[in-house]
C-alpha cells in the first residue's frame, strides 16, 4: 500500500513569515551597503537621503515593493550593483512564490481527492 504524503501548510506558516522578514531585511541592508549614494537611485532626492535612517527607510521601501511583487517604479536602481542585487532579489522572491504555490496546490488537490 502506498503512503500518501500530505504537506501541512499551516505547520510551516511561522517559518515562512520569519524567512520573508529575513529576506526583506537582508536585501535592505545589501541595498544600503552596496548602493549607498542617492545618485545610484532614480526617484530618491539628495535631501531625502542624508542620514543612515533615511537611506535605510528608502531601501526598505524599495525592498518591500520588490518582495510584494508590486514594483511601483517610483524608486529604481540605476547603478550596476543595485540592478544586480535587484535581479537576485527578484529571483529569490519568484522562486519562493513558485515553491509556495506548488506546495499549496498539492495540499489543496490532495484534500479534494
Amino acid at each position: 500500500m502506498k503512503k500518501k504524503i500530505v504537506y501541512n501548510y499551516y505547520m510551516d506558516n511561522n517559518k515562512n513569515y520569519i524567512i520573508i522578514i529575513f529576506v526583506i531585511f537582508l536585501f535592505t541592508l545589501m541595498y544600503t551597503i552596496f548602493s549607498p549614494k542617492y545618485t545610484d537611485w532614480k526617484g530618491i532626492d539628495k535631501k531625502d537621503d542624508k542620514t543612515f535612517c533615511q537611506k535605510f527607510f528608502n531601501r526598505l521601501y524599495y525592498s518591500l515593493a520588490v518582495s510584494s511583487t508590486v514594483g511601483h517604479g517610483d524608486i529604481v536602481p540605476i547603478s550596476k550593483k543595485g540592478k544586480i542585487i535587484s535581479m537576485l532579489h527578484m529571483f529569490i522572491i519568484a522562486t519562493g512564490l513558485y515553491i509556495f504555490l506548488k506546495k499549496f496546490s498539492l495540499n489543496y488537490f490532495h484534500k479534494k481527492n
